[in-house]
């Protein structure tokens, strides 16, 4: 039976590990996989007041964004070309461009433009939600070039360029607007060809940014690669911001950050499950060995017959427990990598790492190796014959106060238990030791409470049943037993309530986080305005068409 009780402590740890990773790895892979504004790329922008140096800084960024072609797509190019005043129509000019528009574009009317050659006669692409006035046909936003507009639509908001204003043009001037809502938004036209408009004779003195947006590939990014893909776009950046100031970089790394920090501590609360699961075990553990004491108190008087040592009984002692308790360890942690498995399997997560982390991590080995040594301190206290009661009593209270002393004192000095401390819970003695710990407390206070509150009821029975009477004297004189089974009771009842509790705080925490984003079920949000002489919004009256039954909150 110890070979079963180690076995499930070591596949509890097990599995504990394993969970955390897969839990880890959904929670990469849900926000990873955003897509419009959200979605998550490493951007490379550079600017420059002419196109002398098209060539030169799109060399140097192919060259270093090759590091991350492991986590990421291919990479898109681009240009923004500074904003102009149109020469003949009353519009502001934002010219962009990149070479394959078609996967990021979506047609509202028209058609996509085809390859511009010159960079001077061109077709573009009116990007915007709202159609241009029907007499602006083409676009004249610098000397002798020429963009005629072939089609409207949409372009994706995160490849290659970012988040562009594609609201329709408004304004006839930079920056100025119009005179009541004073908005001023320029007329997006894209244009095929970067090399081009790059190169484009009228645009030769103007400035622009040019981008490289690569969209990070989800399925590459996992709690066990986050780290190489953290040092990828490091070195991306330190090589060109190295070569040029006027380079700049932005990437997730610091959303994935975020999101593995949150992971942890939430690997950090299983571990706190799992050593409630490790102390019941443990208890199960003292209770089997107390079951057979008297077996291995005969064991050890015939070798004490036969002329062996103190030495050579404690050396039995601790083999008659290491050897059941190492087997049924590696059992266990066999099972736990099998169980890991298929929880990766069905949640179709590669298997190979997700068993490779829970099993050869460096802190599941020292989680595990822990609950083997303390599995078999327990069975060698509980079994060993010859020792005083009141001695082994002294022995495990100086050692359970102890560590609670010290425990007790990481926390005052650590304080509380926030996100950081249950990320770091399987380096952190507070998690893996104080339910071990606290059950100990709690054995020794039965072992000490039992036998005079039983012998006082059997006093006070004492014209009552006469198997009563006996039962509670029989306990009352070996209250191991008893202690081991109320320890037990105790931490599975008190695990229940945990599991119950905390899973009612996640429900409580993602509803306030709901209501927190929205405030009520819909948000309806109108488009910005400034100062205004003239109302520019919808009056909240209107919204009572849509029903009786709406509750509506102008914010």
């Amino acid at each position: 039976m110890s070979v079963a009780a180690v076995g499930a402590a070591a596949a509890l740890v097990a599995s504990v590990a394993g969970i955390g990773l897969i839990s880890a790895d959904a929670t990469l892979a849900r926000t990873l996989s955003a897509t419009g504004a959200h979605r998550p790329v490493v951007r490379v922008s550079h600017f420059s007041h002419s196109s002398r140096d098209a060539s030169a800084s799109a060399a140097t960024a192919a060259d270093a964004l090759t590091s991350i072609d492991p986590y990421a797509g291919t990479v898109q190019r681009g240009i923004i070309v500074r904003q102009l005043v149109d020469l003949e129509a009353p519009i502001v000019d934002q010219i962009v461009a990149m070479d394959d528009p078609a996967p990021w574009t979506t047609v509202i009317e028209g058609r996509l433009p085809a390859a511009c050659l010159d960079g001077v006669r061109c077709e573009a692409i009116l990007l915007s939600g709202t159609a241009l006035d029907p007499a602006v046909v083409a676009a004249h936003p610098s000397g002798d070039m020429e963009l005629t507009i072939v089609g409207r639509g949409l372009i994706d908001a995160a490849v290659p360029f970012g988040e562009l204003d594609q609201r329709g043009p408004v304004g006839e001037r930079i920056g100025g607007g119009t005179y009541q809502t004073g908005q001023a938004r320029p007329a997006v036209l894209l244009v095929v060809g970067v090399d081009a408009l790059a190169a484009s004779p009228a645009l030769d003195e103007t400035g622009r940014t040019y981008v490289w947006t690569a969209p990070v590939d989800p399925n590459a990014i996992h709690p066990w690669t986050a780290s190489g893909f953290v040092d990828a776009v490091d070195a991306v950046t330190s090589t060109l911001t190295g070569k040029d100031p006027a380079f700049s970089v932005a990437s997730p790394t610091g959303l994935i950050g975020a999101e593995l920090r949150r992971a942890d501590a939430a690997r950090g609360r299983l571990s706190l499950i799992g050593a409630f699961g490790v102390a019941i075990l443990l208890a199960f553990a003292v209770f089997l060995a107390l079951v057979v004491r008297e077996d291995v108190a005969a064991e050890t008087a015939r070798l004490t017959a036969a002329g062996a040592r103190r030495r050579d009984r404690l050396v039995f002692l601790v083999l008659e427990a290491l050897v059941p308790a190492l087997t049924g360890g590696i059992l266990g942690w066999l099972v736990g990598g099998v169980t890991v498995g298929a929880l990766a399997a069905w949640s179709g997560i590669d298997v190979g790492p997700i068993v490779v982390g829970a099993l050869l991590a460096p802190g599941s080995i020292v989680a595990a190796l822990a609950v083997l040594l303390a599995m078999v301190g327990a069975i060698v206290a509980a079994s060993a014959p010859g020792l005083p009661r009141r001695g082994a009593l002294r022995l495990v209270g100086s050692v359970g106060a102890t560590a609670a002393l010290l425990l007790g004192w990481q926390v005052a000095v650590s304080g509380s238990l926030g996100p950081a401390g249950l990320g770091s819970s399987l380096a952190n003695p507070v998690l893996v030791l104080l339910p071990p710990v606290i059950a100990f407390l709690f054995a020794l206070a039965f072992l000490q409470a039992w036998p005079p509150l039983l012998r006082a009821l059997a006093r006070r029975l004492r014209r009552g049943p006469l198997a009563i009477r006996l039962s509670l004297l029989s306990v009352s004189r070996e209250p191991g037993r008893p202690a081991a089974t109320l320890t037990l009771l105790t931490f599975s009842l008190g695990a229940i309530v945990f599991a119950v509790g905390w899973s009612a705080s996640l429900r409580q925490g993602i509803d306030d986080a709901a209501a927190y984003r929205s405030g009520l079920d819909l948000r309806v949000t109108e488009l910005g305005t400034g100062l205004s002489i003239a109302r520019s919004v919808v009056p909240i009256e209107r919204y009572e068409g849509l029903g009786d039954d709406l509750r509506r909150v102008p914010v």
